[in-house]
């Protein structure tokens, strides 16, 4: 694994930006960091109740907290060989980099996501 250093904190902004677009790794396990980081009610109900900074926005939290809920499900038990199919792909790598900033605010998920 080669350590990646940034002059400046936009620059790590913008690498994590440009990963999580890109990247399917970045993207799935960041979708899952963001989705845990919601209440509970947010989780079940599919929507964003609480003004916390924390997940998804209103306009992302029912299509994007159904994906997390898929990515899950694979997990636990992977019937098929990915989680989403390509078009969810491609509505993942288009809404998730805006989420870059609370991926940078959970050095966990930084350090899971560039060894990954």
């Amino acid at each position: 694994m080669d350590i990646i250093t940034f002059p400046t904190k936009a620059a790590r902004l913008a690498y994590v930006r440009e990963k999580l677009g890109s990247s399917k790794a970045w993207a799935l396990r960041a979708l899952c960091v963001i989705h845990e980081g919601q209440t509970s009610q947010e989780q079940t109900c599919e929507r964003t109740t609480e003004l916390n900074g924390v997940g998804f926005t209103a306009f992302d939290a029912e299509i994007l907290t159904s994906l997390a809920k898929q990515v899950a499900r694979h997990n636990a038990n992977p019937v098929y060989p990915t989680p989403l199919s390509e078009k969810q792909m491609a509505l993942l790598f288009k809404r998730i980099p805006k989420y870059a900033q609370q991926v940078l605010d959970r050095t966990t998920l930084a350090a899971t996501l560039v060894t990954a």
